[in-house]
């Protein structure tokens, strides 16, 4: 699997899963792994 798909879905279980939204959680890029 693609990573970035990966942080996409990890985006879109936080929308589905939250009824308020953090806005710069709704960006894909802020679900990558931590280094």
């Amino acid at each position: 699997i693609d990573r970035c798909v990966l942080y996409v879905f990890r985006c879109a279980v936080y929308f589905a899963d939250n009824s308020v939204h953090d806005p710069e959680l709704l960006k894909w890029w802020n679900w990558k792994d931590t280094q």
